[in-house]
């Protein structure tokens, strides 16, 4: 599908380039592809598909391995290609392996690696045509984030695993014209956190315009067993403003497991302006899961009620995150002041209902007991996640007491507790 967009309309003079090829499935059926369209104009012949072979195909990966199997299988495609593979001298190859086709980390290829020149033309970078790929999804934890920073770049870092990174580093490779096709972490895009949110349309804007494919809901056979959902984003592949971002949701089918094929109606095809999500960044996720009307109900909400966060701040309040008990070894900070209250734990929260019977806190030390101020009545308290329904379970205590990290709150500012209700109904009513 990715070859397809990104090579419509092409005539086989184009160059390819996949910065993490691995064992270069891309590479081949792009070489095929370009052989074909080249054939469409005049009958093929064993120069001009060894011309395509050796200067048309390039791709880096840090697997020699890796690296060996994408040679191997370029020769045997140019082998297949060939209308008359013989005499036998016929058959030998010269290295693609340091011409174009090189072991080493993407992100500093030219300037490590022997041979590379075929990456450098006059102006520096070679510029390509065509670039595609799938980056890795990994996420190393923290030691994965701060060597990543340890690269000093002033471009919008997304907070977890690489794949923008190496989308940034292949448009060093891109012209104005540059076709791209990547397969992505779904993750960034749809991320809450605003560093997340930055580093995607940081993206988007620079190599627009794009047009970004959900594949979340074929997670279970197309992308079997990948930890996190898939995005396709393809980017100056077709006409479109620059300003709009075009968003293809793929939706579920049950024929889709069977069949391995999947149906896009124009219903699934929204399109949005950058400005827009920019101001609205929640419209990005709900264009890509939801339909047009979804977007305006959203639309409603968000023009006629203030987020939750604004309306506590201007009550006074913010919503705290709940107490962390920490393994016995890191309970290391007093929360003695805390002995005797009610404690509610991840599953006692009823929808707009505290238990009465809840334990006491008996602990006297905790990893992260909190300040004694963020547990006292009237108490909004939110769950953190949503428990397998599509809405937040919200009550309001009108009692202190301690909550656990499962839960955020947000204490009355100098309010009595006989005022809970009424303080706490509208941004109940908001959020909900």
């Amino acid at each position: 599908m990715i070859l397809d967009e990104v090579m419509d309309g092409l005539d086989g003079e184009q160059t390819v380039l996949d910065l993490t090829c691995g064992s270069g499935v891309f590479l081949v059926e792009a070489f095929r592809r370009l052989v074909h369209l080249q054939g469409l104009e005049m009958p093929l012949t064993r120069t001009r598909i060894r011309k395509a072979l050796y200067t048309q195909v390039y791709g880096v990966d840090t697997s020699e391995a890796a690296i060996r199997v994408a040679a191997f299988s370029l020769y045997l495609a140019a082998l297949e290609l060939d209308p008359d593979p013989q005499p036998p001298e016929g058959l030998t190859f010269e290295p693609l392996i340091g011409r174009t086709l090189f072991v080493g980390d993407a992100r500093t290829i030219e300037k490590t690696v022997a041979g590379t020149e075929h990456l450098i033309d006059d102006d520096g970078l070679k510029s390509f045509d065509v670039i595609v790929g799938n980056p890795p999804w990994s996420f190393k934890g923290k030691a994965g984030t701060a060597d990543r920073r340890k690269g000093g770049g002033t471009l919008p870092a997304q907070p977890r695993g690489v794949g923008l990174d190496f989308l940034m580093r292949a448009a060093e490779f891109a012209n104005p014209q540059t076709r791209f096709g990547m397969v992505l972490s779904a993750t960034p895009f749809f991320s809450a956190s605003k560093t997340g949110a930055s580093a995607a349309r940081h993206v988007v804007r620079a190599l627009g315009p794009v047009t970004l494919v959900n594949l979340s809901n074929l997670r279970s056979w197309l992308f079997e067993g990948a930890a996190m959902p898939a995005m396709v984003l393809f980017a100056r592949h077709r006409p479109q403003p620059t300003e709009t971002l075009t968003i293809v949701q793929v939706p579920w089918s049950p024929a889709g497991p069977r069949s391995h094929t999947f149906e896009i109606a124009p219903s699934d095809i929204v399109r949005l302006s950058l400005d827009d999500w920019e101001a609205r960044p929640t419209r990005l996720k709900t264009a890509a899961f939801g339909r047009r009307r979804d977007l305006r109900l959203i639309d409603d909400l968000t023009d006629g009620h203030q987020p939750l966060g604004e309306r506590l701040r201007d009550l006074g309040t913010v919503l705290g995150d709940g107490l962390i008990l920490g393994k016995a070894e890191n309970r290391n900070r007093d929360a003695a002041y805390l002995t005797g209250l009610h404690y509610l734990q991840k599953d006692d929260l009823q929808p707009f209902a505290v238990p009465d019977d809840l334990p006491s806190f008996a602990l006297t030390a905790a990893q992260w007991p909190r300040d004694r101020a963020l547990y006292k009545a009237p108490l909004l308290l939110v769950k953190e996640f949503l428990p397998g329904q599509p809405r937040p379970l919200t009550a309001v205590s009108d009692r202190d007491l301690v909550f656990a990290e499962a839960f955020f709150g947000a204490p009355s500012p100098g309010r009595t507790s006989s005022s809970s209700s009424i303080w706490f109904s509208r941004p109940v009513v908001g959020a909900g």
